[in-house]
């Protein structure tokens, strides 16, 4: 009696497994790497994260948002298999986020380093040729209001920010401004 009902409810466990892996599989997104700028990109930017919808910048007293416009992709496509002759003109949108009256010099620090790494020649000044940068998945801006980190993730393909904020430090003096909103309003 219990071989006979083991046997349905294996299958049944078997069966949903193999449903949400395959579920899983289709629906995950790539953990978003933060690539550190060791001179090899011209800014005031400490790292970079592509994402599938635009940039992002993490800057000493911020970041910089750059979003493609979601009829960018469809251009492209367009573009290059022939059904537009002419090159697109792809539209950008660029925020600002800046964390007021900030630490000038909050240190940073990467974990969850990648084992490949990237390797830049950009352009003819060798000194901008950069090789052997491993991007991580996290970045904490320490100490960018006293006792408060940034810690910076993805998650499902999207770029994620923590506040953390040690004892005895003020929430209160996390300040942000936003520039160049006035865009998407």
């Amino acid at each position: 009696m219990m071989k006979n009902l083991f046997r349905p409810i294996l299958i049944i466990v078997l069966f949903s497994c193999m449903v949400s892996s395959t579920y899983a599989d289709k629906h995950s997104f790539p953990a978003i790497e933060y690539i550190e700028n060791q001179g090899q990109w011209i800014g005031d930017f400490k790292y970079k994260a592509l994402t599938e919808r635009g940039d992002f910048y993490v800057k000493n007293n911020g970041f910089r948002v750059v979003l493609a416009d979601g009829s960018n992709k469809a251009q492209i496509h367009a573009y290059r298999h022939g059904a537009q002759a002419n090159e697109p003109k792809l539209t950008y949108y660029t925020y600002d986020m800046n964390f007021v009256n900030s630490n000038p010099n909050a240190r940073f620090t990467q974990s969850k380093k990648q084992s490949h790494y990237y390797n830049y020649y950009l352009g003819n000044d060798a000194n901008r040729w950069k090789s052997g940068i491993y991007p991580s998945l996290n970045v904490d801006m320490l100490n960018v209001y006293s006792g408060i980190d940034v810690h910076m993730y993805s998650d499902q393909g999207n770029i994620k920010y923590d506040y953390v904020v040690h004892a005895g430090a003020n929430y209160n003096d996390i300040v942000v401004q936003y520039e160049g909103t006035q865009e998407f309003l």
